[in-house]
């Protein structure tokens, strides 16, 4: 077994960056220069020479100071590298972080968990049978909004009363010559589960969980209706959670708007939250309390990033001193602010607020909607166990 590379003794953590598509030069790389007391870049890969050297000027690191190649292999490799952070097509995700444990190295991998139920159930028990060695998590960052967070928290409070039932719409504005994530090879020809139905639909079926808790079984229907947006766009079901309430939940990518909204209505009140930004608490005597969340500022990074980003270096720092002192009894990483928001979401020493089988069961709800407009009935929602053991 390898021996884990661990971190400078000054905490930060040398990062390997495993693809430098779209998504991980407009929207990591910000929040990554924000914490670049807890992270240092030492090696790019990108499978284009010129676009792995396009990111590290876009860092504005030190050409010498950083390692580029066409090759994941290569970083994984290298003695100067603690932590990946991986944004390929998911159906590579599983073959990265196995090949990252066994190089010892930590992984962040990005979402979907992978492109399907069987590798995203090894996954899980990756991070399981590693979980002593290295930190291994899924780039869902959904959880980190202090929107979600707040809600969640008011409905474990109690503010609702107990849950009656919920809705959620997203609706994305279909605007082909605005949205080059639209054309990369992987999206335009997909292998994961529903295509876009998987790749964004994660998202918001994570919003659904992270505030109501796991979700038992689905009734759906799809449809497409842009032909460039993959085999479906729209999607419609309905949903039974694990606590017993039971909703609606819809997405399309093919509308003339774009808009989200997601309601929670309970005994004694009800929650709305408008585009993950504006939540509206309605209250049994007729009071709305409505708080406003600000989003990301032009030019800087988005704060749920940032914290994502500041959670895997605490896993990481957590891991590698358990391992240290057989303790978990760790100092905690402080974000940009100095401030542990964080420290009431993680529950577990080590593990992330948001853990591999949590993303794992984000896209078994994809693939029991998915199962259940092929068999036009109601659909269970599988577990990693389950896949685990038929794979046996």
């Amino acid at each position: 077994m390898a021996q884990l590379v661990e971190a400078e003794k000054s905490s930060v953590l040398r990062l390997g960056i495993i693809g430098t598509g779209l998504w991980a030069k407009s929207d990591h790389l910000p929040a990554l220069k924000e914490l670049g007391h807890l992270f240092a870049i030492t090696a790019v890969c990108n499978r284009s020479l010129d676009k792995a050297e396009a990111y590290v000027q876009a860092a504005g690191l030190e050409r010498d100071g950083v390692f580029v190649c066409s090759d994941w292999r290569e970083v994984l490799a290298r003695p100067d590298v603690d932590a990946v952070i991986v944004a390929l097509p998911v159906y590579l995700n599983l073959e990265v972080a196995t090949a990252a444990a066994a190089a010892g190295k930590h992984a962040l991998l990005e979402k979907p968990t992978a492109h399907d139920l069987a590798d995203a159930s090894a996954l899980v028990r990756l991070s399981h049978e590693r979980r002593d060695e290295m930190a291994i998590m899924i780039g869902e960052n959904y959880p980190y909004k202090n929107s979600l967070r707040t809600m969640a928290r008011l409905v474990m409070e109690g503010a609702v009363g107990s849950v009656v039932t919920f809705s959620l719409h997203f609706w994305r504005m279909f605007a082909p010559d605005n949205n080059p994530y639209l054309y990369t090879s992987w999206r335009q020809n997909p292998k994961h589960i529903g295509g876009i139905l998987s790749d964004s639909g994660v998202h918001w079926v994570c919003v659904v969980t992270t505030v109501l808790g796991p979700v038992r079984s689905v009734a759906a229907y799809t449809r497409q209706i842009q032909p460039k947006n993959g085999p479906a766009d729209s999607i419609v079901m309905a949903m039974e959670l694990e606590s017993g309430a039971v909703g609606s939940w819809a997405m399309s990518h093919a509308t003339s708007r774009s808009d989200a909204l997601f309601q929670v209505v309970g005994t004694d009140g009800m929650l709305v939250l408008d585009n993950l930004s504006r939540l509206s608490y309605h209250k049994p005597n007729g009071e709305v309390e409505v708080t406003v969340f600000e989003g990301a500022k032009p030019g800087k990074a988005k704060q749920d990033l940032v914290d994502e980003f500041t959670d895997f270096h605490r896993c990481v720092a957590r891991t590698v001193a358990a391992r240290k002192q057989d303790s978990v009894s760790v100092e905690k990483t402080k974000g940009a602010d100095g401030n542990d928001e964080l420290g009431d979401f993680t529950v577990l020493p080590g593990a992330p607020l948001v853990r591999v089988e949590d993303t794992f069961h984000h896209l078994a709800i994809i693939e029991a909607a998915t199962a259940s407009t092929a068999s036009k009935q109601h659909e269970p929602v599988k577990t990693w166990q389950q896949l685990a053991e038929s794979l046996n």
